[in-house]
């Protein structure tokens, strides 16, 4: 295949690039010499095809997101439980309808050039569940036990799905403990064994909001009274004085850690991620970001902290749809000083290096031929990633 530019993500980008295939595999990245099997692509970036780092593709069925921009995550929360329990009142049963969202999100996951998500998913899915789409799904069961009385119980359908749980090219399986606000301690504990000895990642979803924090520290606010509306809350679950830190320190027990966007992570809570290395990655969605906070993601703080961030779509609850390459120029524009060949990083190779896709994420012999194409015109400039996030 022939590019006006090709983009390997692990070196810098070969214009007139050429790349050979051979068996499904990349066999040779170098400047075009055309023979009479070259491809001609024309004046396109051809760069690894997106990982997508965070999804919940069951709400691949909304139109639009929930709410409006500027909502509290909790009442956005209230909305999701609002709409899950009108759906409940239809005629097919909630496997059918989650199945069917799903597949929907894979169609246009595949249409956007997605090669693998992580997928959090709140029903024990089998393989067999998805249709043979082209994309990947790093499966995280969601696990969710607050009250200490049903750790145990959480512990226990976990371990059962993991042994159950068959892997195939397409899905592979792991955990995700929700949310310090719906996980007891001892229960995070237990899932980051089962991490460890059964060497999966786990996905965390923490220090997502200012509400979060408050009810880590105090016990109080509106997350505390969002759990008693749902007969969730349990006063003993969450020591006093908690704070997202904590959560880290368990995570860190884990084979790998993706935390879930980490909006609000103190400065000491980056340090302790960024020592953790490649260990513990922290997946960013602009866009879903961008609709719950009037704020500015701390992606430089990150990143000048040697942290790897991963970007992720999150889902259509919250988000306009499960576009990767608008995800990456909404963060290009959002953060100016980021040079663009990190956002394409967190885009492809560190999602897929969170996900455990070895063969994803960069074009290079031996890694998987899974491209995608875009248009970039002719235009010259001194660094070619910036044609990437031009419309």
């Amino acid at each position: 295949f022939r590019a006006r530019y090709v983009f390997p993500v692990s070196a810098p980008p070969i214009e007139n690039g050429c790349v050979t295939v051979v068996d499904g595999r990349v066999d040779g990245v170098s400047q075009a010499s055309p023979t009479s099997t070259t491809i001609d692509l024309g004046d396109v970036a051809l760069i690894p095809a997106f990982v997508n780092a965070h999804t919940h593709l069951e709400f691949s069925e909304l139109e639009t997101p929930l709410g409006e921009p500027g909502n509290s995550l909790v009442d956005w929360i209230r909305l999701v439980v609002a709409n899950r329990r009108e759906q409940a009142l239809g005629a097919a049963s909630r496997a059918e309808r989650v199945t069917a969202a799903v597949n929907r999100g894979l169609v246009e996951s595949e249409q956007a050039g997605v090669a693998a998500i992580g997928e959090i998913a709140t029903l024990p899915w089998e393989a067999s569940t998805f249709p043979q789409s082209r994309v990947r799904c790093r499966l995280f069961y969601e696990q969710i036990g607050l009250p200490r009385t049903r750790v145990q119980q959480c512990l226990d359908g976990a371990r059962q799905w993991l042994t159950d749980f068959v892997d195939s090219p397409l899905a592979v399986k792991s955990l995700s403990p929700h949310a310090p606000y719906t996980v007891h301690p001892e229960l995070l504990a237990g899932l980051c064994e089962l991490s460890k000895t059964m060497r999966i990642p786990l996905a965390m979803h923490l220090a997502e909001s200012p509400e979060e924090l408050l009810l880590l520290k105090n016990g109080t606010g509106p997350f505390k009274e969002l759990l008693q509306e749902l007969d969730a809350w349990d006063e003993q679950a969450m020591p006093r004085d908690s704070q997202p830190l904590d959560y880290l320190q368990m995570l860190a027990r884990a084979d790998r850690a993706l935390v879930v966007h980490g909006n609000f992570l103190s400065a000491a809570e980056l340090d302790y991620v960024a020592g953790c290395g490649r260990q513990m990655t922290i997946a960013y969605c602009p866009r879903t970001f961008h609709f719950f906070h009037d704020a500015t993601y701390p992606l430089g703080e990150m990143l000048g902290r040697g942290i790897k961030v991963a970007i992720g779509t999150d889902s259509r609850a919250s988000n306009p749809d499960l576009d990767m390459l608008a995800e990456m120029r909404f963060a290009a524009r959002q953060h100016a000083e980021i040079a663009p060949s990190k956002i394409l990083e967190m885009a492809t190779r560190n999602g897929a290096d969170a996900l455990g896709y070895d063969d994803l994420g960069e074009i290079a012999v031996g890694k998987a031929a899974s491209f995608h194409t875009v248009p970039i015109g002719m235009r010259c400039v001194d660094d070619p990633h910036v044609l990437l996030f031009e419309n």
